[in-house]
């Protein structure tokens, strides 16, 4: 039965239901299949070199296919089936009987790219068992077995931690957080504020590219809760768990300020394009219509690259420019939660990964030898410096007995003391203590021995200090200041409050 809906037009359609929150349409044309999909236009082409037959066959089982299934295969596809007429090395179309030739099945394998090689796999499945013909078991048994040989170097440079493509070092996130506070306005490009956005979200909330583009309008919310108001971001799924329901995460009340900022501009604000996403990019010249458009991977990863171009970050590590995309602030943000002791299930949670295989690599990071030896000694104080926030005290002074019974200790073996309570709801991911006295969140006691928590510091600094010799002097003690600085910043207000000022 043809299930397309044909509209007024005489344009022919699929629903896809892949995502039942969001369906689309996908237009069906003789030469090609087309749809908006992850805000860019997704293609699947039926090349001149293919068997009209072929096509057909092809195009009855995709249909079947793409009432449930995602279309982000569709470039890619279309890609295999170009190479695949270009390396037949016969003048005929190719055709359904080709793909039950094992020679020549095989051959086609050895000659396109590892990363095509699984789509390589499921189209020779996909003809041969809806043609039907012979006894075809003998070529998909064969290309079952066959290994793919997909390129998973990212691992490796995960485990390595590979200058360019592994995670960056704390020394290394701490320069480039620098360079994505917010800005005055006035002061600031609209295309330097957008990708200074994303890079920020990216590296609070470690999503993928995609799924910050297809944000809502109204992904931002403010809530009122016992600590003041909190922040968050409703974040798409993609993948597998498309459909399963967007969820709030937690964002810093500055960083919602900032997207505010951004989405107050006149170019955005006077746009379609931000009445449906929350990041629209601007034109760089004012078109007819609208004045900015919706973003996607294809469209913001070239501007990621151009913003960084432009400020030559250079890494503390190499001496070298930094090269930063958000697939390697995920890795950052991944193996320093490793480091601060997060389990293998919670970093697949916080990745949105469907198998913990690959959570384990950035768990292995943190173990193996190639592990920088700074980090090494990070690790050994608590990866403290991986989480440190930007800001002096920003808590609330309380009485103890108003606070939640979650308790922040100065963790000192011989005499251990109560300082505070975290009044975050769920689980923090930072490191206690240390990142407390700079959080929103931290409710300091007024009647604790905030000095016992300044001694506890300036301690570790000394031990971090004989660990890294001259390496990082300087940077380590700007570190130790800001934390110390956070707990004077409760001492001084809590005298402030004794003394009536």
């Amino acid at each position: 039965m043809d299930e397309t809906w044909i509209d007024r037009n005489g344009d022919r359609f699929i629903l896809n239901e892949y995502d039942p929150t969001n369906p689309v349409y996908i237009k069906i044309q003789p030469d090609r299949w087309s749809v908006e999909w992850h805000n860019s236009k997704q293609i699947l082409a039926w090349p001149v070199g293919l068997d009209g037959r072929l096509i057909k066959l092809l195009q009855g089982v995709w249909k079947r296919r793409m009432r449930s299934r995602s279309p982000a295969a569709f470039d890619d596809t279309t890609k295999l089936l170009k190479d695949l007429v270009h390396l037949k090395d016969f003048d005929r179309p190719l055709g359904i009987m080709d793909f039950h030739c094992l020679e020549l099945v095989r051959s086609l394998w050895n000659k396109i790219p590892a990363y095509q090689r699984p789509y390589f796999r499921t189209l020779v499945q996909d003809v041969v068992e809806e043609a039907g013909l012979g006894d075809p078991e003998h070529v998909l048994l064969q290309t079952r077995s066959w290994k793919a040989g997909r390129d998973l170097s990212w691992g490796k440079h995960v485990l390595r931690w590979d200058q360019e493509y592994g995670s960056l070092s704390s020394a290394e996130l701490e320069i480039f957080r620098e360079y994505l506070r917010p800005r005055s306005v006035q002061n600031e490009p609209i295309e330097d504020h957008v990708v200074r956005l994303y890079l920020r979200i990216a590296l609070t909330l470690l999503r993928r590219t995609s799924q910050l583009a297809m944000m809502k309008a109204d992904a931002l919310r403010r809530e009122k809760s016992t600590v003041g108001v909190t922040a968050s971001l409703r974040v798409p799924l993609i993948k597998g768990q498309a459909g399963a329901g967007e969820r709030y995460e937690p964002i810093p009340t500055d960083l919602a300020d900032d997207i505010d900022a951004y989405r107050k501009r006149p170019d955005i604000a006077g746009s379609r394009a931000g009445t449906e996403v929350l990041l629209p990019l601007p034109f760089k010249q004012r078109a007819r219509g609208d004045r900015a458009y919706k973003a996607s991977s294809p469209k913001l990863n070239p501007k990621i690259r151009t913003w960084l171009e432009r400020r030559n970050i250079i890494s503390s590590r190499t001496g070298e420019p930094m090269k930063i995309t958000v697939t390697r602030l995920r890795h950052t943000g991944a193996t320093h939660h490793a480091m601060q002791g997060a389990a293998l299930d919670l970093i697949q949670d916080i990745l949105q990964n469907d198998s913990p295989a690959a959570a384990r690599y950035y768990i292995d990071a943190v173990g193996t030898e190639f592990l920088p030896v700074f980090e090494k000694v990070d690790r050994n104080l608590g990866g403290k410096f991986s989480a440190i926030r930007d800001a002096f005290f920003k808590g609330r002074i309380v009485d103890s007995e108003d606070a939640p019974s979650r308790p922040i200790f100065v963790p000192d073996v011989l005499a251990p003391a109560i300082v505070g309570a975290c009044g975050m709801k769920g689980s923090c991911p930072v490191h206690p203590l240390f990142s407390c006295y700079s959080c929103q969140y931290f409710l300091a006691f007024r009647d604790a021995d905030h000095q016992k928590t300044l001694d506890y510091v300036n301690q570790e600094a000394s031990r971090w200090r004989d660990a890294e010799g001259q390496t990082l002097r300087s940077k380590s003690i700007k570190d130790f200041d800001r934390i110390a600085a956070g707990v004077r910043g409760a001492i001084d207000e809590i005298r402030r409050e004794k003394r009536g000022d």
